[in-house]
């Protein structure tokens, strides 16, 4: 506790207080505005709930015209065929990542240097 039963702060010691007291010069009236926020804000006009719905209502047209025209070009089950894929050659890249690390390690080189000496490209 900092304070004596009288109230008064021990000696070295600040007074606790929950309100912070502003430095010399601030204003605490209003709070502080960004001119880039504000600058934002006067640029674009402020539309009406009805033209916000309206561009909404475009939007979502326009999604489901792509999303039909997907689906013709691609198989559902083709596609889930393709995922499997990438995700047995990532695990397998994994793998081999793995291996070529502790390779680098055992041999007391770097992982870019047994990239190299197996031809292999580090960035793929």
């Amino acid at each position: 506790m900092n304070k004596p039963s009288g109230g008064t702060p021990l000696p070295g010691k600040r007074p606790i207080s929950n309100q912070r007291t502003p430095r010399s010069g601030m204003r605490l009236k209003q709070p502080f505005k960004s001119p880039v926020h504000a600058k934002e804000q006067s640029t674009s006009p402020k539309l009406s709930r009805a033209q916000e719905m309206l561009i909404l209502q475009r939007k979502i047209e326009s999604l489901d015209e792509e999303i039909s025209l997907l689906q013709q070009e691609y198989d559902v089950d083709e596609l889930q065929e393709h995922i499997d894929k990438l995700h047995e050659y990532n695990d397998i890249k994994d793998v081999g990542q793995m291996l070529i690390g502790k390779l680098a390690e055992i041999d007391g080189k770097t992982t870019k240097s047994l990239y190299e000496e197996f031809g292999l490209d580090i960035d793929d």
